[in-house]
């Protein structure tokens, strides 16, 4: 039985445990918010332990930090970390299993792999980058579309347009939109002359994401080492 120490309990937390409760290998050990533990399984005998972390960049240190203390697996879905936490993440990843990841849909593992596939052959292209999400979100662009980027590749970016602005060759434009409850929704936009190849992945719930954490926390392997969502799937 492997025993879930959850870090983060809004509506992703809340969605999470209702997955954990689904399954018959794993329970709930844990749950911490805002840096303090608020529930506790003292009852269940647990063969093994798994951070997941899906709370705001200012708790995460507190989720690794516990991961390398109890030298327990971590799942990180939460975005807006900083360089050096990341960092962080990947020195944690010699002594425990650690996996990061921007977005836990499988549908985005193969959005990532399509986008990937066009850009071999559209490279030339106009190419934007649009995002949209909930108004509560607190980082922009997501952590979705700043993975999109890394894989298209233009360091010239620009982000949003104003004023007198033409566009300059192998530059990307990249757009955030925030409202409502928008689950999440990324369009990747190629242009040609007289032609238009859109890729858009839309998550009609963030369920999608809870379900996907919670699949990589009974995957992921044992041994200390950095992995990726993507990693566990293609195993």
């Amino acid at each position: 039985m492997t025993g879930i120490v959850l870090f983060g309990y809004g509506q992703m937390g809340h969605q999470i445990e209702s997955f954990i409760d689904a399954r018959d290998d794993m329970e709930l050990y844990q749950v911490y918010d805002f840096g303090q533990l608020i529930k506790e399984n003292t009852e269940t005998k647990f063969d093994r332990y798994v951070v997941v972390d899906f709370s705001h960049f200012k708790m995460h240190n507190m989720a690794i930090n516990y991961a390398l203390s109890h030298k327990c697996a971590i799942v990180c879905g939460t975005t807006g970390l900083e360089a050096e936490q990341i960092e962080h993440l990947r020195e944690a990843s010699s002594e425990i299993p650690v996996m990061y990841s921007t977005n836990y849909s499988y549908g985005v593992v193969i959005l990532k792999k399509i986008v990937a596939e066009a850009c071999r052959y559209l490279g030339e292209w106009d190419i934007e980058l649009i995002e949209a999400h909930h108004n509560k979100k607190q980082d922009a662009p997501s952590g979705t579309a700043k993975t999109l980027l890394d894989i298209i590749g233009r360091e010239n970016r620009v982000y949003g347009r104003e004023g007198q602005c033409p566009r300059q060759p192998g530059e990307i434009g990249v757009h955030a939109v925030r409202g409502g409850t928008e689950a999440g929704m990324h369009t990747v936009q190629f242009w040609g002359d007289n032609e238009l190849i859109e890729i858009r992945h839309h998550a009609q719930s963030r369920r999608i994401f809870a379900n996907g954490a919670v699949i990589a926390a009974g995957l992921i392997p044992d041994e200390p080492g950095y992995y990726s969502f993507e990693d566990i799937l293609d195993r």
